[in-house]
């Protein structure tokens, strides 16, 4: 089943949620799933996704990271589960009792949970079908929340064109039709905050002019690939549209 619906309609939440703000959880439950998590509650802060928990494990817990990191040594992490069962750490956070346990810093911490969000976030980019649904409030899920927000706009860019990544160029090319494209509210945001390379600035320079042929639009980016699917993917999630 093409993922390619699924991975759209994550970022179309995702944004949405980033534009308005919100603060709550995002339940994602995914249906086909043979193996691995097919549920997962994304915990966001002010629109941005701080913490993901999974209905089942996924080889991305805070110590399985720590130890791939260097950061704590594998000795360490296998005597963790018999420590936390004592009572002066079963109330804390398996990473504050870490770091006040002198066997990793803070900053070792903070990294590991952001590769983590990262790569969870990923995981469910690859969902082929699922269902979404945010409940305001309390963006409580069970795992730690990571301080710095992350990069909503450049996640879904990323994410999106690996979703797009099994299209030739004209399969990609006849996603965007052959009406003049414009910016829309969303993509300005969008190409604000995401990090583009060169072929995809000159391309978004036009857009920021005016309304444009797609065949112009293209041409600017020099037949870049990368651009190709960054153009598809804007389409996709609305941040352009036909004018």
């Amino acid at each position: 089943m093409d993922r390619l619906p699924a991975a759209t309609s994550l970022s179309r939440a995702l944004l949405t949620l980033s534009r308005s703000s919100a603060t709550g959880v995002l339940d994602v439950v995914a249906s086909g799933v043979e193996r691995g998590p097919s549920r997962a509650r994304v915990s966001v802060v002010a629109g941005t996704p701080r913490a993901i928990a999974l209905s089942e494990p996924d080889g991305d817990s805070l110590g399985d990271l720590l130890v791939a990191s260097g950061a704590l040594r594998v000795a360490s992490a296998l005597g963790i589960e018999a420590a936390l069962g004592g009572e002066h750490s079963a109330m804390r956070p398996v990473g504050e009792w870490l770091v006040a346990s002198g066997l990793v810093s803070q900053r070792d911490v903070e990294t590991a949970l952001t590769l983590q969000l990262r790569r969870r976030l990923m995981r469910l980019f690859a969902f082929r079908d699922a269902d979404y649904r945010f409940t305001a409030g309390t963006p409580e899920v069970g795992v730690p929340l990571i301080d710095a927000p992350v990069n909503v706009s450049e996640l879904v860019l990323g994410a999106m064109r690996e979703a797009l990544s099994d299209e030739s160029p004209t399969q990609l090319r006849r996603r965007l039709g052959e009406e003049l494209l414009e910016l829309t509210p969303l993509g300005e945001q969008m190409l604000e905050e995401a990090a583009l390379d060169p072929s995809e600035l000159a391309m978004v320079s036009l857009l920021r002019a005016s309304a444009c042929q797609v065949e112009s639009v293209l041409a600017a980016s020099n037949g870049s690939l990368r651009a190709l699917r960054t153009l598809a993917s804007l389409k996709l999630v609305r941040a352009v549209a036909p004018r």
